[in-house]
């Protein structure tokens, strides 16, 4: 019985070594906010201030890890948020009053409590849309970053849904009616286009005027305002207050709280991997990290989903006076998240760097780089960073310098292989995977040992 027991136990852990490394980086890791009550809801702005919606206390707060808490009263209570265009606008589904905190300056630049439910709110082209219902209808109101009215369109013939009921960008919002349709709106037109669904979708999210609609069997359907583009059935079982996130290139991530796992759609491609966190909120940071709040290890957590930049077509030509190189390069980023001053150009001779940003020209970036003064190999590359971490290097050209003036050409050694930085998500899988060698090997230990025992018995009897 023990030695089936110990090998039970043995294959179990060889099983979980076979466990692939999570495909997920965690990126940076802060302090939690010393909040003295729980949030219901967060997002980050565009300077990477976290923003809290804390009920309990009227108020919201924005949270910099470096600066730290800064509380901001609304005068009600709170308990959704939505971010865009530098405003948090603050709501409750099912309450009449909104307001929108000025995201730089932390102050409330207005506020209402207008006739009609506010059920939600979502971002679009350089204004908001609010869904408000009434006893006979629904509204939407269009609203500028300043709270000024600019547009409304009522649907009084259709019953819509009432917790997270819209999603929307650019110029179209997109809502979920009671009996499992769909509805598009065009901001500046009355009306709507309906869409019917095989099955009732119960999450949401927009981008670039299409919306993907997720049903509770994790089917998930692409729709532009032309029709469906693309079905994938997940396999996952979705819940209304799963968060979802519309990446860019038609790509999706589902975050499920009660699973605790990430669901990612490409294409046709489906992957699901399981966090290394309970997390208790979500909320895109750009537009390929993910902030994770963990309440319970008390800390907060940016993933990144970002796919590296690509470097190819770069050349380096040295100018007639032999004292300066100009570097050309098409440089593309799947994710559209190219850090500020990237992609750049850089000489290196010996410990001496010299780096400049490239400029874009059509398709192609260029630069001009001054060689350096001394003696020796002068390596040329071009590098792209994004902000998702990913640091891509290419070397494109190497010349003999001789008193600061290119007198040759060397060779260029292959490209090297994308090497992306060490962050918390290569640690937390090595500390995995040492602590079950550490099991392992007591496990093979006691085995061998029990063996030696149970032969020893047998001899003396």
């Amino acid at each position: 019985m023990h030695r089936i027991a110990t090998l039970s136990t043995l294959t179990l852990l060889f099983s979980l070594l076979a466990i692939p490394g999570l495909g997920v980086r965690y990126l940076e890791e802060f302090e939690y906010p010393p909040l003295e009550s729980q949030p219901s809801a967060m997002v980050v702005d565009d300077a990477g201030g976290i923003w809290l919606a804390l009920p309990e206390e009227g108020s919201v707060a924005r949270y910099v890890p470096e600066a730290g808490l800064r509380i901001v009263d609304l005068g009600f209570k709170a308990t959704d948020l939505v971010y865009a265009h530098g405003v948090v606008a603050a709501f409750q589904p099912g309450s009449s009053e909104i307001a929108f905190v000025d995201a730089a300056r932390s102050v409330v630049t207005w506020r209402s409590s207008e006739a009609g439910l506010i059920d939600d709110v979502v971002a679009v082209s350089g204004s908001f849309v609010l869904v408000k219902s009434f006893p006979t209808m629904s509204l939407l109101v269009q609203l500028t970053p300043k709270g000024e009215a600019i547009w409304e369109n009522m649907i009084a013939d259709k019953v819509l849904e009432r917790n997270r009921v819209a999603a929307g960008s650019d110029e179209y919002v997109w809502l979920r009616t009671s009996e499992g349709s769909l509805l598009v709106v065009e901001l500046g037109r009355e009306g709507y286009k309906e869409f019917r669904m095989e099955k009732k979708p119960v999450l949401l999210a927009s981008r670039e005027g299409k919306v993907w609609a997720v049903d509770p069997e994790g089917g998930v359907t692409r729709i532009s305002i032309r029709g469906v583009e693309a079905r994938v059935n997940t396999g996952f079982t979705a819940r209304l207050g799963d968060y979802v996130f519309a990446l860019p290139s038609n790509r999706l991530a589902i975050l499920s709280r009660i699973e605790n796992i990430l669901v990612e759609i490409s294409g046709d491609r489906v992957s699901k991997e399981q966090l290394q966190v309970r997390f208790l909120l979500a909320a895109m940071r750009g537009s390929s990290s993910i902030v994770l709040l963990d309440a319970s290890e008390k800390r907060v957590l940016v993933a990144s989903l970002s796919r590296p930049p690509v470097i190819s077509d770069a050349s380096a030509q040295v100018l007639s006076d032999g004292q300066r190189i100009q570097v050309r390069a098409r440089v593309s980023d799947p994710d559209e998240d190219l850090a500020s001053g990237y992609p750049r150009a850089a000489a290196l001779l010996g410990t001496q760097v010299v780096s400049t940003e490239m400029s874009r020209e059509g398709e192609i970036y260029t630069a001009e780089l001054a060689v350096p003064v001394g003696d020796g190999a002068l390596r040329v590359y071009v590098q792209a960073l994004d902000l998702g971490g990913n640091d891509m290097r290419l070397d494109v050209a190497s010349f003999e310098v001789m008193g600061g003036k290119v007198v040759g050409s060397g060779s260029v050694q292959p490209p090297p292989q994308p090497q992306p930085s060490t962050g918390i998500s290569e640690i937390l899988p090595l500390a995995v995977e040492m602590a079950f060698f550490v099991i392992l090997v007591t496990t093979l230990t006691l085995f061998w040992v029990s063996r030696a025992r149970s032969r020893g018995k047998k001899r003396r009897r």
